[in-house]
């Protein structure tokens, strides 16, 4: 075995791994465990016996704390230099945000791989801590996106700011009017955030042209997708963030 690859997506709640070799492989862990004491020895073992055949680590980074950290365990632990994306590294698309360096690694990746996929004009919705909405000009330019809170966050707020409101994940409820608190709040989670999806993608395909490739990924990308209008099943790519970390990797290593 030759040329894997081990790619890490780096978000505000979980750490995602993905090892490319002929097929890929995935693992998470939570984002705070990234400083645990045995998070070498953790990722070490999951990675497998095959960890001498990587060829390299490349990294997408939106928690800033957590990088030192993994760039030691790529260098001391793997022997290799990580690839960390950033706005000096190159893309198959123009950025035209404002300030460069304040797009997201997991932004303009999402978009690249959305562009290298579709080849057209396209909105990302990446279901994170945050939800991100992230456009592809028909032209192959990142042209900015939105940025909301993910449901969990706003569950969270509901529960912190109120006396009694309890904490509810975000879930398909099986009716629409609630019968008790827990419902009541499961459902306007759910389809408000199926509204707010809905209603931001309609705008951004007014904007961007009736041919706009609407993509979805992240945790709640499946959950989300079948309600929508303008997201189905097919929508859905859970991988997109390792597969644009993997093409950013390829396209900056020549």
């Amino acid at each position: 075995m030759s040329g894997m690859l081990l790619a890490i997506d780096v978000g505000n709640t979980n750490v995602t791994f993905g090892i490319f070799s002929a097929e890929l492989r995935t693992f998470r862990i939570e984002t705070g465990a990234v400083k645990d004491k045995n998070f070498s020895s953790r990722i070490l073992k999951e990675i497998g016996k095959d960890f001498t055949e990587l060829e390299g680590v490349a990294i997408a980074s939106v928690v800033p704390k957590a990088d030192p950290i993994l760039k030691n365990f790529s260098l001391f632990q793997l022997g290799l230099k990580p690839f960390f994306i950033d706005q000096h590294s190159r893309l198959p698309i123009r950025n035209l945000y404002k300030n460069p360096k304040e797009v997201g690694a997991d932004r303009i990746v999402n978009a690249s791989a959305a562009w290298q996929k579709f080849k057209t004009s396209a909105v990302v919705v990446d279901f994170g801590t945050a939800t991100t909405f992230d456009c592809v000009t028909a032209k192959g330019e990142y042209s900015g996106g939105l940025i909301v809170p993910g449901p969990d966050m706003a569950s969270e707020s509901l529960h912190v700011k109120t006396a009694k409101l309890p904490k509810v994940r975000i879930a398909r409820p099986a009716h629409l009017i609630g019968k008790n608190t827990r419902e009541s709040i499961e459902s306007g989670l759910f389809y408000g955030y199926v509204s707010l999806v809905d209603g931001i993608l309609d705008r951004l395909i007014e904007s961007l042209g009736p041919k706009t490739q609407t993509i979805a990924t992240g945790g709640l990308a499946s959950l989300i997708a079948g309600p929508s209008r303008h997201l189905d099943k097919s929508s859905v790519c859970p991988d997109l963030t390792l597969e644009g970390i993997r093409d950013l990797w390829t396209l900056n290593k020549h």
